[in-house]
């Protein structure tokens, strides 16, 4: 039943795109900057609760996926104000729609990738080198370049994504907002190589993601693993409908709505650990693990000297895992 209901979107998808009558574009310029606005705000408060508990507790992996909340808010947001005929009017109007298909792409690369890299040895590395705020203040400062020139001039931000696309192969009249249904009769629509490998990049990323994270939450079978690891599968599937849908029409209006599940269903696992960030969470598994005072939650530890520095002699008995399971240091209570 759960694999069924996570894998509807994709049914429901292959019905629209075989159905041209119940596919007919649906263009709401104004409802679509209201979706994508609250779409951006959810996961912008998801980075913020992911990235305060990972400083809290000084873990760098989970950090990580904070910022790719935090690219998916930003680019989505840039995403949505680019919609034609509601800021971006007149002449900025033409480049704007070139801005909304680079951006709706980018917003999921962009997250997948921070995603992923999170359950590689790239995370060690990067936490060596590269300090937690530099990362922060790095990401942050690209995403506010990247708004200001997609807002601010569409037209060389256009005139470089065009170029881009033709380099790659794609037809001088090819519509990136619309992948795979330009006007050119190749076997690519059009497109060329760049966007179906972008899409397809994206779709691996996001499924390795979803595979290291139910992996973590069969063996904690902590909700919030779950939550985490059910929000990368709507992801991935979100890119298929946002690749394979006509602009507008309710096979592109799918992939929205997923990114809104999938922010919305990570949401409350992230608000409850911000909450009790040292705090164990309940546990199906034996007495041992729920009694234990230290458990993973989506790959956040307590470390030890934090717990002696609150006086909790019981918790700092036992050393932060890494990436296995945690285990017990016996030691006599001293007392």
């Amino acid at each position: 039943m759960w694999l069924l209901a996570t894998l509807s979107p994709m049914l429901l998808l292959g019905i629209l795109l075989a159905s041209p009558g119940l596919n007919g574009p649906w263009t709401i310029p104004v409802e679509h900057l209201v979706i994508t606005t609250n779409v951006s705000l959810i996961a912008l408060l998801v980075a913020v609760l992911v990235a305060r508990a990972a400083l809290q507790v000084r873990h760098y992996p989970t950090l990580l996926v904070a910022l790719g909340f935090a690219c998916m808010a930003g680019i989505f947001a840039v995403h949505g104000l680019s919609t034609p005929g509601v800021i971006q009017r007149d002449a900025k109007a033409g480049d704007a729609a070139l801005v909304i298909g680079i951006s709706a792409e980018l917003a999921l690369w962009t997250s997948a990738l921070f995603f992923a890299i999170r359950y590689t040895p790239l995370a060690k590395w990067l936490e060596h080198r590269v300090p937690p705020r530099a990362l922060i203040g790095g990401v942050l400062a690209a995403l506010f370049a990247y708004a200001v020139v997609a807002l601010g001039w569409p037209s060389a931000f256009g005139g470089i994504a065009r170029w881009m696309l033709v380099s790659a192969g794609s037809s001088s009249t090819y519509d990136p907002s619309s992948y795979g249904y330009g006007s050119a009769p190749d076997a690519l629509g059009g497109a060329g190589f760049l966007p179906y490998a972008l899409a397809s990049s994206v779709v691996i990323l996001y499924g390795f993601a979803a595979l290291r994270q139910g992996r973590d939450y069969l063996r904690t079978r902590l909700p919030m693993q779950g939550a985490l690891a059910l929000a990368f599968f709507f992801l991935a599937q979100a890119q298929i409908s946002q690749f394979l849908g006509p602009t507008w029409t309710p096979s592109w209006w799918e992939y929205h709505v997923l990114m809104a599940i999938a922010a919305g269903t990570a949401l409350p696992a992230e608000r409850r650990r911000a909450r009790h960030p040292g705090r164990p969470a309940p546990s199906r598994g034996r007495a041992s693990d729920r009694d234990h005072p230290v458990r993973r939650s989506a790959g956040i530890d307590r470390p030890r000297r934090a717990a002696r520095a609150r006086g909790d002699r019981r918790r700092a008995q036992y050393l932060p895992p890494d990436h296995g399971p945690v285990r017990a240091r016996r030691r006599r209570d001293p007392r």
